[in-house]
């Protein structure tokens, strides 16, 4: 019985936290952003208070093969086709931090399910 009233006040309290969390993430101030025109990539933006920056772009690389075998006695051809997707990847990047000193970088192959490139780094040199 102690085991069952620990575990729902720890319920409680984990829940009370997350409300109280979610209830900052709800601020309009932080969560406006610009007004951006279409860009390179398929979401890009900037707070409006320049809290934070980031940019997500989607690349793919289809192949369309199409083969026509055509017999010389008359019979009727044959065609045979398909369709592949080479590589599919999904980049991003940006800053976090009002300073723009975190700043990372993502690139992952969806097509075959690799992590290419990921890097969070912090500027050190106030001047950059």
């Amino acid at each position: 019985m102690k085991a069952k009233n620990m575990y729902r006040s720890t319920l409680i309290i984990l829940s009370l936290i997350c409300f109280s969390l979610n209830s900052f993430a709800q601020d309009k101030k932080n969560q406006d952003t610009t007004k951006t025109t279409f860009g390179k990539g398929l979401f890009n933006k900037i707070a409006e208070d320049s809290t934070w920056y980031t940019k997500i772009a989607f690349r793919i690389q289809t192949q369309y093969e199409g083969i026509q075998i055509q017999e010389l006695d008359g019979a009727p051809s044959r065609f045979s086709d398909r369709f592949r997707v080479r590589r599919a990847r999904i980049k991003g990047d940006g800053w976090a931090t009002p300073s723009r000193r975190l700043k990372y970088k993502f690139e992952y192959d969806v097509h075959n399910g690799f992590v290419l490139d990921a890097v969070i780094k912090w500027v050190f040199d106030k001047n950059r």
